[in-house]
């Protein structure tokens, strides 16, 4: 079950990071494959959180204490994807309605110099189901053995989601900012037109 959700969450990475047909040359056009794409892996967290939590309820159910630890990281992470994703789906018509070249781009502004902060916390928490995973193994620990398994997969999870969302939201920024400097000499080439017709 792990190598067939692995699998779907590759997928689904894959076909919002998609670059598109052709390179979009208008704001409305880049912000509305941005936008496309934010949704697409907004319906991946939902996804991916509803699998876990399901695949979560049901080792916490099972007698063993190595299937029980493993199943409590993935109902919490799952919990906090599927509120992710519901959240951004609610958020993104409002965002759209209201999408301006310069709104945006303070917005992006804002929001990237947050992944990293929000990979790093993913990363370390990774790193902290690893140890926890090996300091079990060596004291026979199955529940901890479980716990630390389960935090390792799901955190490594978030965190392939998590560069996802980074990479789309740079490239948006980057062409958003491609577009504000070609649209400048054309704005200044139009007021030298305006001043020597006067």
């Amino acid at each position: 079950m792990n190598v067939a959700l692995i699998t779907w969450v590759m997928m689904g990475l894959s076909s919002a990071q998609a670059a598109p047909p052709g390179p979009p040359d208008t704001f409305d056009a880049i912000a509305e494959h941005y936008f496309e794409r934010e949704d697409q892996l907004n319906a991946a967290y939902l996804g991916l959180g509803s699998l876990q939590i399901g695949m979560g309820a049901w080792l916490l159910n099972q007698d063993h204490a190595f299937e029980q630890g493993l199943g409590g990281p993935l109902v919490a992470v799952g919990s906090i994807q599927v509120i992710t994703g519901a959240l951004y789906l609610a958020l993104t018509p409002g965002f759209r309605a209201r999408a301006e070249p310069a709104l945006e781009d303070q917005r992006m502004q804002t929001l990237r110099p947050l992944f990293p902060l929000f990979q790093s916390v993913e990363a370390a928490a990774a790193v902290a189901g690893l140890v926890t995973w090996i300091v079990g193994s060596a004291q026979e620990d199955a529940l901890m053995r479980g716990v630390g398994a389960g935090l390792a997969f799901s955190a490594t999870g978030q965190l392939l989601m998590e560069s996802a969302a980074r990479a789309i939201a740079s490239q948006y920024h980057e062409q958003l900012q491609t577009l504000q400097v070609g649209i400048a000499p054309l704005q200044r080439g139009a007021l030298a037109k305006i001043g020597f017709c006067f």
